[in-house]
C-alpha cells in the first residue's frame, strides 16, 4: 500500500501477456530488474497485467513509469509473465514469437526455489519501462 500506483498503456502493435500467476515482483536496481523479489522490499515493483492494452504497477516512490511502455519493454513484461507462469499463458493474439517465448522460458520464477528468497541472481535488463 506504500507504493506509489500508477498504469502503463501498450504502444500501438504490442500487448501484455497474462498468465496463471498474474502478479509479478521485480526487485529494481539501477538497470537491472531481479524477478522474484519479495513485495515488502524497498525496491520492489509490482507488476499486474490488467488486459492487452493496460499494465497495473506499484513502485517504489523513487521511480517514474512512461504512461505508454517502449515497445522492448513489454518485451520484458511480458518475459517476466511466461517466466512466472506455471502452465497457462493467454495472449489476445495466437502468434509464433509468443508461443516459442511460453516453450522456451515457462515456469523459469518459482517462488521458493528462485523467488522471494534473500537475494535474486535471476536478474534481467532494465528495458525503458522506468523513465
Amino acid at each position: 500500500m506504500r507504493k506509489k500506483w500508477h498504469t502503463v498503456d501498450a504502444p500501438a502493435g504490442k500487448g501484455f501477456l497474462i498468465s496463471d500467476c498474474p502478479v509479478m515482483t521485480a526487485e529494481l536496481l539501477g538497470n537491472q530488474v531481479l524477478p522474484g523479489a519479495g513485495f515488502g522490499k524497498e525496491n520492489t515493483a509490482v507488476l499486474l497485467p490488467l488486459s492487452p492494452e493496460k499494465l497495473f504497477v506499484a513502485s517504489p516512490h523513487n521511480r517514474s513509469w512512461r504512461i505508454v511502455a517502449e515497445p522492448r519493454a513489454v518485451d520484458m513484461v511480458n518475459l517476466l509473465a511466461v517466466r512466472f507462469a506455471h502452465r497457462n499463458v493467454y495472449a489476445n493474439v495466437n502468434s509464433a514469437s509468443t508461443q516459442s517465448l511460453v516453450d522456451l522460458e515457462i515456469d523459469q520464477i518459482v517462488f521458493g526455489r528462485n523467488a522471494f528468497l534473500p537475494s535474486s541472481n535471476s536478474g534481467v535488463t532494465s528495458a525503458s519501462l522506468v523513465g
